[in-house]
């Protein structure tokens, strides 16, 4: 979760730049319409902001609904969301386990899809 705040700081100093760099024209002059291009800088870091922010909230969901099973080790799992998609990547002690993920992951609102690399891991 930590790359996802990161992700909206970049965004913001990344939608300054741009409203400051966006004043001004390639010739030094200012632009014909400064308050059109912040808007519309604006709008896309909004909308950058909204899909990262639904990314957080998908990982903070699939987490928990992994704890809830009870039978999955959280330590062993890492779950990763971009743009609504899922990536699983771990240990899980069984096939069942495999499928359980899932199941959970596909059960969580707003995912779009799973990348599920959970390997079995048999205890020696």
């Amino acid at each position: 979760m930590k790359q996802h705040s990161s992700h909206c700081a970049t965004f913001v100093a990344a939608a300054i730049a741009v409203l400051a760099l966006g004043a001004c024209s390639k010739s030094g002059e200012p632009s014909a319409s400064p308050p059109a291009q912040a808007k519309q800088a604006a709008e896309q870091l909004a909308a950058k902001i909204n899909r990262a922010s639904a990314d957080v909230v998908i990982v903070f969901s699939v987490v928990f609904g992994l704890a809830r099973d009870g039978r999955l080790n959280l330590a062993s799992i890492d779950a990763e969301a971009n743009r609504g998609r899922v990536a699983l990547r771990g240990t899980v002690p069984d096939a069942e386990s495999v499928a359980r993920a899932r199941q959970i992951v596909l059960a969580v609102k707003g995912v779009t899809g799973l990348d599920n690399h959970l390997t079995v891991h048999q205890k020696s």
